[in-house]
């Protein structure tokens, strides 16, 4: 009998023990990165900025950080979020790319800003089976002072279960180079056959006539998606420093894994995916559920979310974490609706165009 009271009570407090180590971390890096003697994961609690056992705390699941990389982190000094930018600026550049009138085109975005001159346009197929294209347009913006490269979303059902198939079914990853890590197979093959088109040929002599410019890389959707890929290839190929790349994107998906986003906000710090509302594409592929070994799908940094939509005055919120499970990515009731461009700002400020 003393003897089991004694093994009893030894177990107890080895057990006591192992949930207390967890908070001798002191920072969301050491802990999420941590685990305690036995070999249990450490989680960082976000409301009390404390580190936690997984298994037994009382700090609820969705608030709390599993993966340094998503440990919440300010933005950068230089790096600062304009609405008038995204609103009266970027929305233009994107909406452009639905045209298909390479002369509306001029004429719409010389109504937005001035002495606009137009580059190339670029059209591939965005996969395997050629069954559907991508496209993207280059503008310069002397009066801006930008190097501009837009693309095109994704057009019709057709195209967008090519991604859902790449997402759910086969989610083959490829490695991506400028970055490190890993993207979807439809994103890196319809990135590239962009590239290669022409792109890069274009974006390195832009770079090079224009070296004081910045790189705006922007996008809707897929669209989205793509310019989060360019603006890290301008840097990673040495195209163009990283502190003269902007990218904003408009309902963008997650397009690869946690080390793909590591590696992108290494090379692209100043980055801003806006989600308008409950826009379901922002949220797939869907992330695995907490506490799962393996990260899978991970967005990158850093998220604008207007929580009640885009009107003129409506409030927004930018997340510290790139997965923030208790802001949009807790959000379980979406509305396609939300995810049309032109629920995006849609008080738009710029007159008679």
């Amino acid at each position: 009998m003393r003897l089991s009271f004694f093994l009893l009570v030894a177990s107890l407090l080895a057990l006591a023990t192992a949930f207390q180590e967890c908070d001798s971390f002191t920072t969301c890096e050491t802990c999420a990165n941590g685990t305690n003697w036995m070999g249990v994961n450490c989680n960082w609690c976000v409301p009390t900025n404390s580190c936690v056992h997984y298994l037994i705390t009382t700090c609820i699941l969705h608030r709390r950080v599993g993966f340094s990389y998503n440990c919440p982190r300010s933005l950068p000094n230089d790096v600062v979020y304009d609405e008038s930018f995204a609103r009266d600026k970027v929305y233009p550049l994107v909406a452009e790319a639905y045209s298909e009138d390479s002369n509306s085109r001029h004429k719409a975005l010389n109504c937005h800003f001035k002495e606009v001159i137009m580059g190339n346009v670029y059209e591939t197929p965005c996969d395997f089976f050629a069954r559907t294209s991508c496209y993207a347009y280059t503008a310069i913006l002397p009066t801006e002072k930008a190097i501009v490269v837009s693309f095109r979303g994704t057009q019709g059902i057709e195209q967008f279960l090519e991604q859902g198939v790449n997402f759910f079914v086969t989610k083959f990853m490829t490695k991506f180079s400028p970055t490190g890590g890993r993207i979807y197979d439809y994103y890196y093959e319809a990135f590239y056959g962009l590239w290669d088109s022409g792109l890069k040929k274009d974006l390195a002599n832009y770079t090079k006539q224009y070296a004081d410019y910045e790189v705006w890389s922007v996008g809707h959707s897929l669209g989205g998606g793509l310019a989060s890929l360019t603006a890290a290839a301008v840097v990673g190929y040495n195209l163009h420093p990283k502190d003269k790349v902007k990218m904003i994107s408009f309902g963008q998906p997650r397009i690869g894994d946690m080390s793909f986003a590591a590696g992108y906000d290494r090379v692209v710090p100043f980055s801003f995916r806006i989600i308008n509302r409950n826009d379901p594409v922002p949220s797939i592929p869907v992330l695995q559920p907490l506490g799962s070994p393996l990260p899978g799908p991970f967005h990158h940094r850093h998220l604008v979310w207007y929580p009640d939509g885009m009107d003129d005055g409506d409030e927004y919120v930018i997340n510290h974490m790139a997965e923030d499970r208790s802001g949009y990515s807790a959000q379980i009731i979406h509305n396609v609706v939300d995810h049309t461009l032109d629920k995006y700002f849609t008080s738009r400020t710029t007159p008679n165009c």
